[in-house]
């Protein structure tokens, strides 16, 4: 039990951060609020979601993706006689991708490692958010086209009342047994185990992996 979290954990997390962000956002940190670790840096790029304010560093050579990163703990107060110590357990680690632009800033996708309470979850996994942005109204249409009724059904200009089919509740898995026989599977084949080392690895090859991808894009 200790009054932190592990500082193996939160520097080899601080580590990976800081060896793929761009220079103008070192050093970077993990810092404390509730039960979360988040990432905070200097010169920060700014964002809000859900009514949470973060703070986003651009990785190296990309300049329209920003990433925020985040540990979260369940707290608990233990005492003894004399003191009460804090026992911080690891329940999730959060990377978030954010495509920047003037007008409008959106998570592209999300990475999460969690413990695997629910069987049917992959972890760790990604899930993608929806991307969506309304560029021309009605009236502008009209402006320049002649749509039959049929057309505008298709187009479906509307107030953004429609029922919307939200992909970022499906938990796409980031390893898995698939390829294998199934006598060779394991029994939780899409799921791997929480713990600092796992995390700092993920945190590491994930971001290793998604900027040489982000890069390819033309």
């Amino acid at each position: 039990m200790a009054n932190e979290p592990s500082k193996k954990l939160i520097n080899g997390c601080i580590g990976v951060l800081n060896k793929y962000a761009e220079s103008a956002h070192l050093p970077i940190n993990l810092i404390q609020k509730d039960n979360y670790f988040s990432l905070k840096c200097k010169n920060p790029l700014r964002f809000s979601e859900r009514q949470n304010d973060y703070q986003l560093i651009r990785l190296k050579e990309i300049a329209n993706i920003g990433i925020h990163f985040a540990l979260k703990f369940d707290i608990e107060p233990v005492k003894n006689s004399r003191t009460i110590k804090i026992n911080y357990k690891l329940t999730d680690a959060n990377l978030k991708f954010v495509y920047l632009n003037d007008s409008n800033s959106n998570v592209l996708f999300r990475s999460e490692f969690a413990l695997n309470k629910d069987k049917i979850h992959a972890q760790p996994h990604w899930q993608f958010e929806p991307y969506i942005i309304k560029a021309i109204s009605n009236e502008d249409v009209n402006t320049f086209i002649e749509i039959r009724d049929e057309e505008r059904e298709l187009l479906d200009f509307n107030d953004g009342n429609d029922t919307v089919f939200n992909i970022s509740k499906i938990h796409f898995a980031m390893i898995s047994d698939w390829h294998l026989p199934n006598k060779d599977k394991k029994e939780n084949f899409f799921a791997a185990e929480l713990n600092e080392d796992s995390v700092v690895n993920w945190l590491d090859g994930c971001l290793s992996y998604t900027l040489k991808q982000i890069k390819n894009i033309k």
